[in-house]
């Protein structure tokens, strides 16, 4: 298919993306706005991929929404943030089950407000039969808070250490249903994972923009597609020899 102008071949999709959407704050700052329309851009960035999403092969998309160390931030853009999901509920949910999309929620409910809770719960369970994309919302997320929280389930079943493998673990996570991640990209700059997925991302191929999410459009995406499918994922296998390194043989 061809997104922006950009050539890309269907069969070699990532099927599972995650997305640090970062850069709203300093989108914002550096045009003189505040915070908040930072995050009302960000949003509408969110609602533009959503739609380039649904035209594309990828399957899963994990979005990271708000992390744990978020709740730092000033009350007032705290409030802004939830009340931006409840825009995006009323505003998109409607859509999304339209399309069947499956929606869920990655991380821990304590400390959201009660409503944004029920509208993680409403989403879920409205949209649990849907059978297209899958959009994972991971709110008040960390991916170390993630393992935690696998590991004190398997005390509460009665595990002890000889239980423990990948295969336990894995399934004890917030959605092990939705496997590992494939592609990984971070906007703004940063190139860290900053606490996002850690289990799921073991392999992912990473990649980098300096785009603040507000901008990013269906061509960056593409690019990352672009760079996504230049690469030779070995998942720790040895790969074929390059054309330099066979000269030097």
């Amino acid at each position: 298919m061809k997104i922006a102008g950009i050539d890309l071949a269907d069969d070699k999709f990532p099927q599972h993306v995650g997305i640090i959407m970062d850069g709203n704050g300093r989108w914002a700052s550096e045009r003189g706005y505040s915070r908040q329309r930072g995050h009302n851009a960000g949003m509408q960035a969110l609602k533009d991929f959503l739609n380039l999403l649904e035209k594309t092969p990828v399957h899963i998309a994990t979005l990271f929404c708000f992390s744990k160390e978020n709740w730092k931030r000033s009350q007032d853009e705290l409030d802004g943030l939830f009340q931006l999901l409840r825009q995006f509920y009323r505003s998109e949910f409607p859509t999304l089950k339209k399309r069947k999309v499956h929606v869920l929620h990655s991380g821990d409910y304590a400390g959201l407000p009660p409503d944004v809770v029920r509208i993680f719960e409403t989403m879920q369970k409205e949209t649990r039969d849907n059978k297209g994309k899958v959009l994972n919302l991971a709110m008040n997320y960390s991916g170390r808070d993630e393992l935690m929280r696998a590991a004190r389930r398997l005390l509460l079943q009665g595990g002890s250490p000889e239980d423990i493998n990948e295969e336990v673990l894995a399934a004890l996570l917030d959605h092990p249903e939705l496997g590992d991640i494939d592609l990984v990209i971070r906007t703004s700059g940063e190139q860290r994972l900053s606490n996002f997925s850690l289990w799921q991302s073991a392999y992912a191929e990473l990649y980098f923009t300096n785009i603040y999410w507000p901008d990013f459009s269906d061509k960056d995406f593409a690019e990352a597609i672009l760079a996504y499918q230049g690469r030779e994922r070995r998942f720790g296998a040895a790969g074929e020899p390059r054309e330099s390194e066979m000269l030097r043989a």
